[in-house]
């Protein structure tokens, strides 16, 4: 069940205008969370109402002496961030509509948005393989130019003659070969992509 905007502003008056530009980021959140329920995404609006100000705040207000409970002490050790009075409180201050909070929070989220990523590439590569198993996808690829003329005539739906690149359709299995490299190649962006955020925030508390 999705919310409306009109039911956002019912539920948090003061978001207003804010209510639109969220409406669509809350529902695919609580789709993908199974935040489907009537008790589930009260809770969660709540929460999300209670953290962001009625969605006035996706960053959290506070001075160095408020953050500095997150800088050193228990609640900075809880958070993973370093016992070292080194900026930690100010770096990791809460972020986002629900405030995520600490170093070891925001790479769990970095994390979490890069395994999101290879799923849908894992997903979308396998519709690929099926399509190409049920013939309702073929795969071509352009011919060099110099093992023929370099262009083929072809009828539009007008009826003009027009001339394009020499294509030749692949056959499935080289087809399937293909999208499994693409696969494979798709799957290394991305774990490289999460190794390098991994390395950025190691090197920010340096």
């Amino acid at each position: 069940m999705q919310i409306t905007t009109q039911q956002i502003q019912t539920i948090m008056p003061n978001a207003r205008r804010q209510a639109g530009v969220f409406v669509s980021a809350l529902n695919v959140a609580m789709a993908h969370r199974q935040i489907n329920t009537p008790k589930r995404q009260a809770a969660f609006l709540a929460q999300v109402g209670h953290e962001s100000g009625q969605l006035q705040y996706v960053r959290e207000l506070g001075g160095d002496q408020y953050l500095s409970k997150y800088d050193t002490g228990t609640l900075a050790a809880k958070l993973g961030n370093t016992p070292a009075a080194d900026g930690d409180g100010q770096r990791y201050r809460g972020r986002g509509l629900i405030q995520v909070t600490g170093h070891d929070n925001y790479l769990r989220c970095s994390l979490a948005l890069h395994y999101r990523a290879l799923s849908d590439a894992q997903r979308d590569q396998g519709r690929l393989r099926d399509r190409l198993a049920t013939a309702d996808l073929r795969l071509s690829v352009l011919l060099d130019a110099t093992t023929g003329n370099g262009s083929v005539s072809a009828t539009t739906a007008t009826g003009r003659v027009v001339h394009g690149p020499t294509r030749a359709e692949l056959d499935p299995a080289h087809a399937q070969r293909i999208i499994g490299i693409t696969d494979d190649g798709d799957r290394g962006l991305i774990a490289l992509g999460a190794c390098q955020s991994y390395v950025r925030e190691v090197n920010a508390r340096n």
